[in-house]
């Protein structure tokens, strides 16, 4: 061996040697300054730049930074930049650096160097590790970058590899961290293969989680879709078409259910192996280190004292026997962990196999749902195409404003189902002017038919039968509209039948008809005549309201015990007088607050606007009704009628 003093001198003579034909530039330091703005032109406080190989600084809140580079490293040209860890190039390379930050740099990104090293402190060379679920791959120093975005920190202990364990885990620095493992054969493997086991696990109920949270997504755009159908207004569902997608709804929701169930499942799953897998590792790697560090022990002893061979041999024969004792705990150990792991392999086989079957009846379920969406959108074009054509024809029965007569006249008429159900009529027969407002049963196409029984009765009565007469009208459209309804019975057959029995099933088979007022006047002596079923007439004259009611019994139903009587009324009609006729749809009308319009509010109104000229009489009422509706969030309610007109 070296004298100690010679040692001395042989290091002392190399560190001269080093210093004077070593290129003493290399000890310089070199001082960085820049400033970073982002593309508005503002300065960018704590970011991070650097020189790729060094720590570099911060800016401070006017968006400058300055770092002295180490010993040894220059800036050129080709020297790599980065902004929180993304790379990024200065726009002007003098003796000051200049950078434009984009809005996906301010993301603080660290870059951790991991050196792997076996229990000799020799790099791991082309080794592939895992660490966080992450696959990587070593170089030739044992190195792999590792990147980490925001505070998050990486399990260090949770490295894995083929015949890879940890042993120890040394930080350096923020930069570079160190990590010791055993490799080979021995408690290491068979640790490092009950983690792929697990790993492989952990991969599938991750892909199962990541499909159902894909069907789950599915579910819930078709749960949005069909609720958006149900609560448009303006959709014009029958009551059966909602209610099959209310049906669809809620077997999608039942099915949305059981997805988030089977999520939850898969998740607690998750945890489940992870605990298992933390479990396994831990204990094997406690084992090994005990067992290491008993041969450490063991072979110091026998190295400083050679002498005694016998107590060595005792003492290793000791230890092996310890060893096989550990070993054998160990593989009991592990084959229980075995059998609990083949358990929950089966477990999750089972539960794999109960999610393809949910998604295979939920595809299925899809596929009828989209089948019915297509019948229900070409029936929904059929039905709209024919409603728009009979409301065309309902509009051609409708005679003109003009044909009244009268100048001063309007008339509202809002159908709510495209066709409706209340209709208008006029006809002069010499010198008397007939005048009928109708509010048939119902409204849409059951209305729709109503209206044409009722404008056909009325030719037939008034312009055929030469009938002015109010109440004869409406008794003889009353007796018509029976019969129509029963040809096989006569009016008095049937008013007897109830009358007698109390029949309600006969009763009921005739419960359509119609609320309408009836108003006749000689357009020479205005002598006015008034009768109406269950509708009244309303007339101002000199600003004072005068109200007329109609009979209580409605044109059609055969439900009263008592004879039905449609009485005439003489009105007092002068030349300037006003009136109005109208079905119930205006006052019935719900708002925004779920209450009425009432026909109070609306003889109000009537009393307000009746001075105006007609046109815009209309007018106000429309926006009367638009802004009670809430401008259209409340739905129309019913049909719309209303007729005013000045003698």
């Amino acid at each position: 061996m070296f004298p100690s003093f010679l040692l001395t001198r042989f290091f002392l003579l190399a560190l001269v040697t080093v210093f004077f034909f070593t290129d003493r530039t290399c000890w310089a330091q070199t001082l960085i300054e820049g400033q970073v703005q982002n593309e508005a032109g503002e300065p960018m406080a704590d970011i991070l730049v650097a020189v790729v190989g060094t720590r570099g600084a911060k800016t401070d809140k006017s968006g400058y930074f300055s770092f002295t580079m180490p010993a040894g490293k220059t800036v050129s040209a080709n020297s790599k930049w980065t902004l929180n860890g993304h790379l990024a190039k200065p726009d002007d390379q003098g003796n000051y650096y200049f950078f434009k930050m984009r809005p996906s740099h301010k993301e603080v990104l660290n870059f951790i160097s991991i050196f792997v090293l076996d229990s000799a402190k020799k790099p791991l060379t082309n080794t592939v590790v895992m660490l966080d679920g992450v696959s990587h791959t070593t170089d030739a120093a044992g190195k792999f970058k590792l990147t980490i975005k925001g505070d998050l920190k990486p399990n260090y202990q949770g490295l894995s590899g083929k015949d890879i364990a940890v042993k120890n885990v040394s930080v350096v620095d923020e930069r570079n961290v160190r990590i010791t493992v055993f490799s080979g054969s021995g408690v290491s493997n068979r640790a490092a293969a009950f983690e792929s086991k697990f790993n492989t696990i952990l991969a599938d109920v991750e892909n199962e989680k990541v499909l159902l949270a894909k069907s789950g997504e599915k579910i819930r755009k078709e749960i949005e879709n069909i609720s958006s159908e149900l609560n448009n207004d303006k959709s014009k569902l029958t009551a059966e078409e909602k209610k099959a997608l209310q049906d669809n709804l809620s077997k999608l929701q039942g099915s949305l259910t059981a997805n988030e169930e089977a999520f939850m499942q898969a998740q607690q799953q998750t945890k489940k192996v992870m605990s298992q897998l933390t479990s396994v590792i831990m204990q094997s790697q406690d084992s090994m280190k005990k067992e290491i560090e008993k041969l450490n022990v063991e072979k110091t002893k026998v190295e400083e004292d050679s002498r005694r061979r016998i107590i060595f041999i005792s003492l290793v024969a000791v230890v092996l026997l310890a060893s096989a004792i550990v070993f054998f705990i160990i593989a009991k150990r592990i084959g229980r962990q075995k059998k609990e792991v083949e358990a929950a392999n089966t477990a999750l086989e089972d539960a794999k196999t109960k999610l393809e079957e949910k998604m295979e009846e939920i595809s299925q379920q899809k596929d009828e749902i989209e089948g019915q969406k297509n019948v229900i959108e070409k029936k929904n074009i059929s039905i709209m195409a024919s409603m728009t054509y009979a409301s065309r024809i309902q509009k051609a029965m409708l005679p003109p404003i003009e044909n009244l007569g009268i100048r001063d006249s309007f008339i509202l008429f809002k159908p709510r189902d495209i066709i409706s159900g209340d209709f208008y009529w006029f006809s002069d027969i010499g010198t008397k002017r007939v005048i009928a407002v109708a509010d048939c049963t119902g409204h849409g196409v059951p209305g729709a038919f109503m209206t044409v029984l009722g404008n056909d009765l009325l030719n037939e009565i008034v312009i055929h039968e030469s009938q002015t007469h109010p109440g004869s009208i409406l008794q003889k459209l009353d007796e018509l509209v029976i019969q129509t309804f029963h040809h096989d019975r006569s009016l008095a057959g049937l008013s007897k039948t109830v009358a007698r029995t109390g029949e309600s099933n006969m009763a009921t088979r005739i419960n359509d008809g119609m609320d309408i007022s009836v108003i006749s006047y000689d357009t020479k002596t205005y002598e006015m005549e008034f009768s109406g079923a269950k509708q009244p007439l309303c007339r101002f004259r000199n600003g004072e309201i005068a109200w007329f009611r109609g009979s209580k019994f409605p044109i059609g139903s055969v439900q009263f015990r008592k004879p039905k009587v449609f009485d005439s009324v003489k009105v007092d009609a002068q030349k300037g007088d006003i009136f109005y006729m109208f079905s119930d749809g205006f006052q019935d009308q719900f708002g925004t607050t779920k209450s009425k319009f009432l026909i109070r509010n609306l003889r109000k109104l009537l009393a307000d606007i009746h001075t105006l000229p007609f046109s815009s009489q209309k007018e106000r009422l429309e926006a009367s009704l638009e802004e009670w509706r809430g401008g259209g969030v409340a739905p129309q309610t019913d049909d719309i009628l209303v007729m005013g007109f000045k003698i």
